[in-house]
């Protein structure tokens, strides 16, 4: 179809002629249409002219194509030549050149943009990398810790506050996380645990009265079970000693009101040594009276000064250990106690009598080491001195084959009593020190005792050849393995010296009692006791 107003041949379809913009109107088409079938007859004289004519019209196109590219305007759709540069008709088959430039540059401006928006999205997923991990993560981290705070999950979100340090309010929010763990283990009773963990908080808002009050509940629980010195000790550390005392004073109370006077002293000792004393007192009063001489002598001699107590003592003791001394029927316990009544009526005398009575039933028995023990208590009455060496002899002879050195000991410090000296020689196996000894309680020579004692070891010790000074240890081992020690130092021939040992902490049982030399570890002595628990 032919522009009507520049003549340029257009498309069918086009609604404006891409060569001067004039618009094609419908009444044209409606004319080529109609038109058409008059071309349809196609002559060599019609070749030949429109041969001619596209001939000239190309040359003009070449000679105005630089014009042409001056007039372009890039930014329309259509190619629109200035008016004023005159109509000119372009050959149909250079029209896809010019369309294939127009294309080309609209691609390129849409590529620009796409280009423009790719950077873009990129530079926002690089910010993203490195932001997200340095500020989002922390703030999610924080963010589900508070979350599970606030959810009692007080374990996880203190874990999770640990982690993130000093972002923000993490290190109080750790405190607390432990102040409700704290409250927990408080809700479900756990009261030790609980005043522990309120104690490592102190000084977090009332985290100090929090685990006082935890104490507190667990004394209660432990006194209810019966626990007296763990719930006074949990009540001291609440800093409530006047509970603590409450609840001893409240447990004697109750002990004796069931007649149980000498447990309630024992309760009473732990908040007042006066109540503990006065219920001693009753109690020896009351067993005095109800016939019990040896509980009451018992009680009142614990008692010492107090009151009228030693009086008592003596009495309640003479008229026991008299009554068995007369019988012939008693035993060291007797003498003992004849010795502890000091000047009461005639117990000194009693005393050395009974001591005496009993060596010689002790050495009859084969005891000799407890007869030498009594034969020391009797002291210069009748013919103990002589008692006492046989005793010590035959103890010496019945050394021989199982402990030589302190059967060479025993001879040793014999003399010439007897063989001593050929059993000394026989027993010696190349030993040069020897040394011999007894034990004591508050100088009753005995070789039974209670927890309340006090051992003495008195020792004597020589050597057969002239010696420098050497240090002996004496060493006592108990039923349970443990041992206590005591060294003598700068020791010389025919010295004597003592050691006292204090039994509070040692095993009840029998115990064994060794003096030997430091240095080279040589054994002198051995002999045994017994150790009785504290009544």
């Amino acid at each position: 179809m032919t522009c009507g107003s520049c003549g340029g041949t257009v498309r069918d379809t086009a609604k404006f002629c891409p060569w001067c913009g004039a618009s094609i109107s419908a009444d044209a088409k409606s004319e080529k249409a109609e038109t058409a079938p008059a071309e349809t007859e196609i002559t060599a004289e019609k070749i030949s002219e429109k041969a001619e004519t596209a001939a000239a019209e190309t040359e003009k196109a070449a000679e105005n194509k630089s014009e042409l590219g001056l007039k372009f305007d890039s930014g329309k759709q259509l190619f629109v030549p200035d008016p004023s540069a005159g109509k000119v008709k372009i050959p149909e088959k250079e029209k896809p050149s010019e369309t294939k430039a127009e294309r080309t540059v609209r691609f390129s401006s849409k590529r620009g943009k796409a280009l423009l928006i790719a950077a873009i999205a990129a530079a926002v997923c690089i910010g993203a990398v490195f932001l997200i991990p340095t500020y989002a993560a922390p703030f999610l981290k924080y963010s589900k810790a508070e979350r599970l705070f606030r959810d009692g999950e007080y374990e996880a979100a203190a874990d999770i506050f640990t982690e993130l340090g000093d972002y923000r309010e993490s290190a109080g929010n750790i405190l607390k996380c432990r102040y409700g763990m704290a409250e927990i283990l408080a809700e479900k009773e756990n009261f030790d645990e609980a005043a522990e963990a309120f104690a490592a908080l102190s000084g977090f808002s009332d985290s100090d009265e929090k685990a006082a009050e935890c104490l507190i509940r667990s004394a209660d629980t432990l006194l209810a079970k019966g626990e007296l010195d763990a719930a006074m000790s949990a009540y001291r550390s609440a800093g409530r000693d006047d509970l603590a005392e409450n609840a001893a004073r409240s447990q004697a109370e109750r002990l004796a009101e069931t007649g149980d006077l000498f447990s309630a002293a024992e309760i009473a000792e732990k908040y007042s040594h006066e109540a503990a004393l006065e219920y001693i007192y009753t109690g020896s009063l009351t067993a005095k009276d109800g016939g019990d001489l040896e509980t009451a002598a018992a009680g009142f001699l614990k008692l010492g000064d107090y009151k009228d107590s030693r009086e008592l003592f003596g009495e309640c003791m003479y008229q026991t250990c008299e009554e068995e001394f007369r019988s012939g029927n008693f035993s060291s316990e007797t003498v003992r106690g004849f010795y502890e009544m000091g000047n009461y009526m005639d117990s000194e005398t009693l005393f050395t009598e009974s001591a005496y009575e009993n060596g010689v039933k002790l050495l009859e028995s084969g005891k000799y080491y407890e007869a030498s023990l009594m034969f020391r208590n009797s002291g210069t009455y009748k013919d103990s001195y002589a008692q006492l060496h046989n005793a010590l002899y035959q103890l010496g002879m019945s050394l021989r084959d199982t402990d030589s050195a302190s059967a060479y000991s025993i001879f040793a410090m014999l003399g010439n009593y007897s063989d001593s000296a050929a059993m000394k020689k026989a027993s010696a196996n190349g030993l040069k020190w020897y040394a011999d000894g007894y034990t004591s309680a508050d100088g009753f020579c005995t070789s039974e005792f209670s927890a309340e004692d006090k051992l003495n070891v008195i020792c004597t010790v020589g050597t057969d050849s002239p010696s420098g000074s050497v240090t002996l240890v004496i060493s006592l081992t108990d039923s349970g393995g443990n041992v206590l020690s005591a060294e003598c130092g700068n020791v010389r021939n025919s010295s004597s010296f003592s050691a006292e040992i204090p039994l509070n902490g040692v095993a009840a049982g029998n115990a064994e009692i060794v003096i030997s030399i430091k240095d080279s570890g040589e054994v002198l002595r051995k002999f045994e006791i017994t150790v009785n628990a504290a009544s």
